[in-house]
């Protein structure tokens, strides 16, 4: 079972990366880049690791 979850990830880590895949293409490297710092940035408030 093991090996098996190696070779084929989760279907959600699947989906996710299919979904930041159109993302990319639809606003450009640099747009995903702040819309993912973005993110990070809400994260933190969220959560202020601080």
């Amino acid at each position: 079972m093991e090996q098996q979850n190696k070779e084929n990830p989760p279907l959600e880590i699947t989906f996710y990366a299919v979904e930041i895949a159109k993302l990319i293409r639809e606003i450009g490297k640099e747009g995903v880049i702040k819309k993912l710092q973005e993110m990070v940035k809400e994260t933190v408030e969220k959560f202020d690791v601080r």
